[in-house]
């Protein structure tokens, strides 16, 4: 048969299949899988690959009727997108509120931590909507939380499966290599057996005996989604692989009385086709909003800024600082 073995997400519905209905070795080719995919984003995905700024931002002070060009600041893309979701360069009224937990939520079907690290960098600690998972060092330190769900799993989420740690999650701290040290020497920390194992499902009709683990953060993105104001999809094409997400999609919106529109950021044309062609033409044509460029340039060139109403007061030049980056 014709099946493109090239394409991963064929490659694992293979290998779930013959783990779920028989397969001897499936489980040892899986485990090998996974390992050849973590260990390929966290050498390959990184800040240090990414160009840095300057970036310039758009800001309005309150009361002025032009927009005005802000500072330049050094930053990557992602860098600048986290604190822009997280709102965290904003002080005041469109800032992080007083409790530190901030208004918007990120869901991902990615693996890779890049966004979890640039957050982390600027003191925002990725809130995963796991069941009591255990943060390392540098979740604690951050004064901030934001909502972070990634709904197949996370390069640096690994649980026990040994009947002491009773499916107990960890979350992998440090640099890329020493997240991969749980693969090298995976020895649960607290029951010392050789059990540990990552948290990652993908993207196909099985999940991978994940569902457990992973039903909170299904849960707590159901919930986002139906009392989203506003929806960005950002770089995500809607593969046909990924029926779980388009079910997610459809029986959020069912009950979303308040969304005010939908804006797709991607500069495919067949995948904003495909959005074109999900949603019903009337509901198209009032709130869906397409944005045919790169997420790189869309969050660099002020776009994004703007539509999330960070135009409306001055960037806090302390705040920005205070994260390590410089602004000119």
């Amino acid at each position: 048969m014709t099946i493109d073995l090239e394409n991963i997400e064929h490659l694992f519905s293979l290998l779930d299949m013959d783990i779920d209905f028989g397969g001897k070795t499936a489980g040892t080719l899986r485990q090998d899988l996974i390992f050849l995919i973590l260990r390929t984003l966290e050498r390959t995905i990184q800040t240090e690959n990414l160009s840095r700024g300057p970036w310039g931002i758009a800001a309005k002070g309150i009361g002025d009727d032009k927009l005005v060009h802000g500072r330049a600041i050094f930053a990557t893309y992602v860098e600048l997108f986290s604190a822009l979701a997280s709102r965290r360069w904003i002080g005041g009224t469109f800032g992080i509120p007083n409790d530190g937990k901030c208004q918007d939520t990120i869901i991902t079907m990615n693996y890779d931590c890049l966004l979890d690290d640039c957050l982390t960098k600027i003191g925002v600690q990725p809130a995963y909507g796991l069941k009591e998972p255990e943060l390392p060092q540098e979740f604690r330190c951050c004064g901030y939380e934001m909502s972070f769900l990634k709904l197949h799993g996370s390069a640096n989420w690994f649980k026990c499966i040994s009947g002491r740690c009773a499916e107990k999650i960890m979350i992998a701290g440090g640099t890329p290599t020493k997240r991969l040290e749980y693969f090298y020497a995976p020895h649960c920390p607290h029951c010392g057996q050789n059990a540990v194992e990552p948290v990652i499902v993908p993207p196909t009709w099985a999940k991978g005996g994940q569902s457990e683990v992973l039903r909170p953060v299904w849960s707590e993105a159901l919930k986002a989604l139906r009392e989203a104001g506003r929806i960005f999809i950002i770089g995500y094409s809607m593969p046909p692989t990924d029926e779980f997400f388009r079910y997610m999609l459809a029986l959020a919106l069912a009950t979303n009385e308040g969304l005010d529109k939908v804006v797709v950021v991607n500069n495919s044309p067949d995948a904003q086709k495909t959005f074109e062609s999900l949603f019903h033409s009337q509901f198209g044509m009032r709130k869906l909003r397409k944005e045919e460029t790169k997420i790189g340039e869309y969050t660099t060139n002020r776009e994004l800024a703007i539509e999330l109403g960070q135009h409306q007061v001055g960037f806090d030049q302390p705040l920005i600082e205070d994260s390590g980056f410089r602004v000119q």
